[in-house]
């Protein structure tokens, strides 16, 4: 199968989500009638030697006891987890439990129960290429055992409950020199909320060097190396997170600054110099990230999967032009993470950070061996 493949020189690979799972592959389009067959073994006909699967376990362990001693992963698990937690949303990676008790014949009666019954029961396939499309549908069809036109059910959305309370999570790591801190806060999923003028906030924030974040804790400060912020979408919820490392002392100084810079950002309108700086910057990468075919899937699968009107993307980029300083504002106000409503983490020597903090009173600091 490997040789087939290599001989093609294509590309293919598998990956799952909270909301789905993902089968992908990539070639040249005059290998593409085999390469979809090796396709349709890989999603119906795994096989699972216990061989490769004990490999694979042995790897997954080392990987994730390597994960583990990183400080910026525990950081953002950590995070993930308390932002949803009991929620697919927070679920974030495997753990030893898992790994060492899931066996060949778990992984053939899961691939058989709910995997290889998808192409019969509905499921979206997606493909950008210069391939005669009618040719595709009906080899796909031969393949699979028949490829409905569309009659998936609608998106599965974990139940997420309410949003956890604010809270300052410390994980211990004596005779670290650094700590990393990370916070964040949900916001609304795909569909919710106002995704350009909250998108237009962050990279005004924390979007690169030329930011708000990275300007005032490294370039002003000498605080950090970088600090940045992003947002995260599912369909039915999203999270808001910012994240920094700085040198041990520091910690206290740079959370009060990452504090300030969040304030300035909801107390006062940004200038419309930097908001269009920001927009220009925005609409100038948007055709250049999306040139490859591969990111051309990636924003029609988002708006496939989410269930989106066809002029999403258009849609969205015309509505990025039109937001106003007083729309950054609102949304500032109304979703950027704060010390008072978010979940914080700080990874680092607990002993040296704990009385460097300056939080509001009542914010519980919950202390963690690692």
């Amino acid at each position: 199968f490997a040789a087939r493949l290599e001989g093609l020189g294509a590309s293919l690979s598998a990956g799952a989500s909270s909301e789905r799972f993902t089968f992908r592959g990539s070639g040249l389009p005059r290998v593409m009638p085999e390469l979809l067959e090796l396709f349709a073994m890989t999603w119906l006909t795994p096989r699972f030697d216990e061989a490769e699967v004990a490999k694979t376990r042995n790897l997954q362990l080392k990987k994730l006891m390597h994960k583990r001693s990183v400080p910026t992963y525990a950081a953002s698990r950590a995070l993930s987890e308390a932002l949803f937690p009991g929620c697919a949303y927070g679920f974030y990676d495997l753990d030893e439990a898992f790994l060492e008790a899931v066996g060949v014949e778990q992984l053939r009666r899961h691939q058989r129960d709910l995997i290889a019954t998808v192409p019969k029961q509905g499921a979206v396939f997606l493909a950008v290429g210069d391939f005669d499309a009618r040719a595709l549908v009906e080899r796909l069809r031969g393949l699979l055992g028949g490829v409905p036109r569309r009659q998936t059910e609608s998106v599965l959305r974990p139940a997420c409950g309410e949003a956890p309370p604010a809270q300052v999570i410390l994980i211990d790591r004596p005779g670290s020199t650094q700590s990393v801190i990370t916070l964040g806060s949900r916001i609304p999923g795909v569909q919710g909320g106002d995704p350009a003028a909250i998108d237009l906030c962050d990279e005004i924030l924390g979007g690169g060097a030329s930011r708000r974040l990275f300007k005032r804790l490294r370039e002003e400060l000498g605080l950090t190396y970088g600090a940045y912020s992003s947002v995260h979408r599912h369909d039915a919820l999203g999270s808001w997170t910012l994240s920094l490392q700085t040198r041990t002392e520091k910690t206290g100084e740079a959370l009060r600054e990452l504090s300030a810079t969040l304030d300035g950002l909801r107390e006062t309108p940004v200038p419309d110099v930097e908001r269009g700086r920001a927009v220009d910057y925005v609409l100038g990468a948007f055709p250049r990230k999306g040139a490859s075919p591969a990111s051309q899937l990636g924003r029609l699968s988002y708006v496939v999967v989410h269930e989106l009107p066809w002029d999403y993307w258009a849609r969205y980029l015309r509505r990025y032009t039109e937001v106003t300083s007083a729309d950054l504002l609102a949304e500032a106000k109304r979703w950027l993470p704060s010390i008072e409503r978010s979940i914080i983490v700080i990874v680092g020597d607990a002993a040296k950070v704990q009385a460097q903090l300056t939080l509001p009173e009542g914010l519980p600091v919950k202390v963690i061996s690692q």
